[in-house]
């Protein structure tokens, strides 16, 4: 296979310098709301402080211990829809991806992984690969999530009815999606239809954000990506949904594990309850504003717990909610500091020449990233 350094136009696009800007201000200004504004209308930090305290050393290892299982759990996407990637390698991509993703706004987590491919010689067909297809496994396990939710809720004696609001919300809110992601990946045609509405849509966003349009053929750029998903899916689909679904549901258990640790009883709000409001949650920040959700998250998350225990034990769950975000939010950013270093240092696993790339996967990944752009 012949190789050569990448083209820039094959590149996935930085953001202008003005843009980020404007993204950077605009995430700090929402932030001061969230934080400054909405979560003190819960409990003063003071008291949430003082309920995070009362967390004990063993809830504090197991939780710490179950994000570095679901961490690990998830290098293994990678390592199965890209071929010749391994574990160790995945996990390097995944976390410093993730932590750059999580400090600045815009595309930084895919062009990072993206770079971080190329410096060892994957492809952009590859890249486009592995994230299309985890992505889109992803986004249809967690929206099969609310059916599991409202199955659960419906073996209660008593279920709120808030609780069964939230669930069936978010049950139809899936149910739609799933529907979309099931018929782009059967039928061509309804591929080429949906690549040509995403690309009015984007023509649109662009030109709300004063960004130039899009010279690429967004029904070409769809096909070409169901194309390379679906040998792909076909071969790894067992093991990808046994991981995602293995993965989401350590990390529901988690945000219920943080709720118990620092007072919210099973009497207040059972597992099957913190299960829709995860599921409508991650639902809901399926395009984030604000890098990894920060703000938004928190908001909803106690938000939609509180309407669960009608307004009870507010302090407990904002303070339960701010210890789950600080294992799966916080605790990234050192862990992809470190496997930045491991990238960097790790030199045997560079290569000094890429594989020349078909200018369609070129597209699709900058089209991937435009996509990040507006939604991160």
């Amino acid at each position: 296979m012949s190789t050569q350094t990448t083209s820039p136009d094959q590149a996935p696009r930085r953001t202008p310098p003005a843009s980020l800007l404007i993204q950077v201000g605009l995430t700090l200004v929402l932030l001061l709301v969230i934080f400054g504004v909405v979560i003190p209308q819960f409990s003063s930090y003071a008291d949430i402080w003082n309920a995070m305290q009362t967390i004990g050393l063993e809830e504090v290892v197991v939780l710490g211990g179950l994000f570095f299982v679901t961490e690990a759990m998830r290098a293994c996407e990678p390592m199965l829809t890209v071929p010749g990637l391994g574990w160790r390698r995945a996990f390097v991509s995944n976390e410093t991806a993730t932590a750059t993703s999580y400090v600045i706004p815009g595309p930084s987590g895919t062009a990072i992984r993206w770079h971080i491919f190329r410096t060892w010689a994957f492809s952009s067909e590859a890249f486009v690969r592995g994230t299309m297809v985890t992505s889109l496994w992803n986004d249809a396990v967690i929206l099969l999530m609310p059916v599991v939710a409202v199955a659960l809720l419906a073996t209660q004696s008593n279920v709120p009815t808030n609780a069964i609001a939230v669930a069936l919300i978010a049950l139809l809110v899936a149910l739609v999606g799933l529907v979309i992601v099931i018929a782009a990946v059967r039928s061509e045609s309804f591929t080429r239809r949906l690549g040509t509405l995403l690309g009015r849509v984007m023509a649109w966003g662009r030109g709300v954000i004063k960004r130039p349009p899009v010279e690429h053929d967004f029904a070409e750029v769809a096909t070409t990506f169901r194309l390379s998903i679906v040998d792909t899916v076909r071969r790894v689909w067992f093991w990808l949904t046994l991981e995602m679904i293995g993965r989401q549901a350590i990390l529901c258990a988690m945000l219920l594990i943080s709720l118990r640790a620092v007072g919210v009883p099973d009497a207040a709000i059972t597992p099957a309850e913190v299960l829709a409001v995860y599921a409508g949650v991650r639902i809901i920040t399926f395009l984030g504003l604000t890098p990894g959700g920060i703000g938004i998250s928190e908001a909803l998350y106690i938000s939609g717990l509180s309407l669960m225990t009608n307004g009870a034990y507010e302090t407990q769950i904002t303070a339960g909610v701010f210890v789950f975000r600080i294992f799966t939010y916080l605790l990234p950013l050192p862990t992809g500091a470190v496997t930045y270093v491991i990238w960097r240092r790790k030199r045997s696993w560079w290569s000094d020449s890429v594989p020349v790339d078909d200018v369609r996967h070129a597209a699709v990944v900058a089209v991937a990233t435009d996509r990040q752009t507006m939604a991160d």
